[in-house]
């Protein structure tokens, strides 16, 4: 049963707005340097489809389609890229599902085996057991302890011991690269990178050592030359797993979507017929007149999957061999996308 008229939910909560809502996006509210939202804050509308099929096209249910494009796994490339691990990086080569191989390590079952249960099969089982292995990952990205994940996946503690030990087998160079980021963080940084990026700069001598003894001590640096300062929080491991991955992913994020504008303020927002509309973490939503719906799809896809490309040509020592997948649905409203 349907609820709200289009536009009628909108109208109740921000009575100024008759059948749009412009939202503002942040760049400097958080730690990680992600972009956040707010007044409305657009970047955390609820994934029950009943709401997000009131969020339709400009152009109407019939002639206006809303499209979304969405890095899949951009945390777990990310995470690849900075800490070399060559596990992680040759099961992304290989497509691997890798909530599929959390439930093979929880389970000790052939990988092959749980694919097979869970996407072709469709067993209602294994269906949930990847579902709490796709929460545990996200739960153990963001910092949380064995406790809250057992409480979010409904695992018990002992089986996320189990899976957090047998993932530290799994990837075993990623234990040597957190150990990295705590030294650089707990040593003052890498001041060799600090000193050589320097005195390549045509900066004064007087100038860099100002530079070198006002700037933050405790801080981890990725290869784009951002800086993630840990002063405050240095003893958080959460923190110091999380912030950097986070944030270059932020990083890439925006560097594509700023691909993207440029792509639309060249075809003129394709006739005007194609609007940016909103970024929600690694994802662009874009609304879109029919008749050009599928060019906006191809040109968005082509611009996100060549984000290797456009890093190493900004970075050539990021050595940022992982591949980066795009994927673009599209619907009437953004609770009715194609997938």
């Amino acid at each position: 049963m349907q609820l709200f008229e289009e536009g009628a939910l909108f109208r109740a909560v921000l009575p100024e707005c008759k059948d749009r809502v412009h939202g503002e996006l942040c760049h400097t509210v958080t730690a990680t340097g992600r972009l956040s939202s707010q007044s409305p804050n657009l970047q955390n509308i609820p994934r029950e489809e009943d709401l997000r099929r009131l969020i339709v096209s400009r152009f109407g249910r019939r002639e206006g389609r809303m499209i979304e494009a969405d890095y899949s796994q951009l945390e777990v490339v990310v995470l690849a890229a900075l800490s070399r691990d060559a596990r992680m990086l040759q099961e992304l080569h290989e497509k691997v599902d890798f909530h599929c191989l959390r439930v093979s390590l929880m389970t000790k079952e052939p990988y092959e085996d749980v694919v097979r249960k869970a996407k072709r099969e469709k067993d209602p089982h294994y269906i949930q057991l990847r579902q709490q292995a796709k929460t545990f990952s996200f739960q153990r990205q963001y910092g949380a302890g064995i406790a809250t994940i057992a409480t979010t996946t409904g695992l018990t503690e002992q089986e996320v011991e189990r899976l957090i030990t047998a993932e530290e087998q799994h990837y075993r160079d990623l234990g040597r690269y957190y150990r990295l980021v705590m030294d650089c963080v707990e040593a003052g940084a890498d001041r060799l990178l600090r000193l050589r990026t320097l005195d390549a700069a045509t900066w004064s001598p007087a100038l860099r050592r100002m530079i070198l003894l006002t700037e933050p001590l405790h801080y981890f640096v990725v290869p784009t030359g951002s800086k993630f300062d840990f002063a405050k929080d240095k003893k958080s491991i959460p923190r110091l797993k999380n912030y950097p991955v986070q944030g270059l992913a932020g990083e890439i994020v925006q560097i594509m979507c700023g691909r993207i504008v440029r792509r639309f303020y060249e075809r003129d927002n394709y006739g005007g017929k194609a609007f940016l509309v909103n970024t929600v973490h690694d994802c662009v939503w874009i609304d879109a007149h029919a008749s050009v719906a599928e060019e906006v799809m191809h040109d968005v896809s082509d611009i996100m999957s060549s984000t290797t490309k456009v890093m190493s040509s900004l970075w050539p020592d990021m050595k940022l061999d992982v591949p980066f997948k795009a994927e673009v649905h599209i619907g009437p409203s953004l609770g009715e996308f194609a997938r």
